[in-house]
Order: C-alpha cells, then sequence, then structure tokens
C-alpha cells in the first residue's frame, strides 16, 4: 500500500512539500480540473457555496494525472483553458501583483515581459497541457475562457444554480500596469517572442484550437 501512494505521490504537477492540502472541485456531479490564470479561482468559490468542493491532499491546482485516481471514470471532467499568449501575460502581472517579482526600471516594461517569459515558460503556473493529460484515457472536456460562459454551462448541464449574477469577482488583478496594458498586449510580443510560445505551447495551439496569429487573440 505504501508503495502505491508514494507512486500516486509522484503524480502530483505541485511537489512542494509545503503544499499540503488543497480545495478541490470534486462532488458527485464532476471533476473541474483548475488550471492557473483562467478564471478557476471563480468557480472553486461559488463551488464551494453550494457544497462542490473536497479537501484533497493536493494543492488546488492540481492536474488530472493525480486527480483521476480519486474519481470513477465515468465521472465528467471539466476545464477551462485560456489562449497561451494571453495566459503568459496575464501570469506576469499577476506576479507583480501579488509583489512576487519586481520590475526592472531601467528597461521598459516590454522588455521586463520578454525576459519573464523566457525565464518562466516552463513554469508549471502556464503549462495547461499538463494539467489534462491522463494515464486512463479520460476525456476532459473543454471550456475556453474566452467565451465567457463557464458557470452557465456547469449550471445548465448538472442544474447547479450557481450565483451567475455574483458582483464579486476573485482573483482579479486590478494591478495600475495591467490595466493599461492588457488592451495593448499584441505590441509586448515580438517575433522571437511569438515563436518561443509558438514551440513551447504547440499542443495547446493544436488541442484547444487557437490560432498561432498573435493578431487573433481575443482580449
Amino acid at each position: 500500500m505504501h508503495n502505491i501512494n508514494l507512486n500516486i505521490e509522484n503524480l502530483k504537477l505541485w511537489k512542494n512539500n509545503e503544499i499540503q492540502k488543497g480545495s478541490v472541485i470534486l462532488n458527485d456531479f464532476f471533476l473541474f480540473i483548475q488550471i492557473p490564470k483562467t478564471s478557476s479561482t471563480n468557480v472553486l468559490e461559488l463551488c464551494k457555496k453550494k457544497g462542490l468542493t473536497k479537501i484533497m491532499d493536493c494543492y488546488r491546482h492540481e492536474g488530472l494525472m493525480y486527480l483521476e485516481n480519486f474519481i470513477d471514470s465515468n465521472l465528467p471532467v471539466f476545464t477551462v483553458v485560456r489562449n497561451p499568449y494571453t495566459q503568459i501575460f496575464s501570469y506576469f502581472f499577476h506576479r507583480i501583483y501579488n509583489k512576487e517579482i519586481k520590475l526592472n526600471n531601467e528597461i521598459t516594461i516590454k522588455e521586463n515581459f520578454k525576459n519573464f517569459v523566457f525565464k518562466e515558460i516552463d513554469n508549471i503556473h502556464i503549462r495547461q497541457y499538463d494539467y489534462i493529460n491522463s494515464q486512463k484515457n479520460i476525456n476532459v472536456n473543454i471550456i475556453k475562457f474566452e467565451d465567457n460562459n463557464i458557470i452557465e454551462i456547469l449550471n445548465n448541464k448538472f442544474n447547479l444554480n450557481l450565483d451567475l449574477d455574483s458582483s464579486i469577482k476573485f482573483n482579479v488583478n486590478i494591478d495600475k500596469n495591467y490595466l493599461e496594458s492588457k488592451n495593448k498586449i499584441k505590441d509586448f510580443y515580438d517575433d522571437e517572442l511569438v515563436n518561443l510560445i509558438k514551440r513551447k505551447r504547440k499542443n495547446e495551439f493544436e488541442v484547444f484550437r487557437y490560432s498561432l496569429d498573435i493578431n487573433d487573440i481575443l482580449l
């Protein structure tokens, strides 16, 4: 039994020993994989109000490879994905807002962003495809962040009555730099940066059906 548990532990995306327990959206209706920077915190908080979460021995942003060991193979699995260009952009400003990184004031914010992407491109926070990998061939129902219909889909599918009208938004970035920059995101990407994202996020562009063209992103 000890070896079996150890093998399951090795399947975790998040192996930080400081992360002991987290709120996972797992219930009799579905499992929801919480990919970072895809509005998953809003889904989590609304599901908590309805008793649709449980505390597990993992970080809340854990992947399917680990979580599938605790569900019936017939349980529906959902997740929200985001355009790779905008996800890493959001993550950059999230780190600034939470004072996890500091801008180098000797260079432009665009140069700061480019340096950040090259440094953090392999960070588990932004490797979306890794979150839906399955050893049991479990199908994941993909919802796109840009469609802004996450709660509506879950409500209609399972008759949950999650609060669509809630004015409370969790984990929202109100950093001045982000608010001023998000409508100019295309200007932050030069050819070198675009090619890096294309290469490193090839599976996400293909499987999630996002255009490789930076001009096609939805703000």
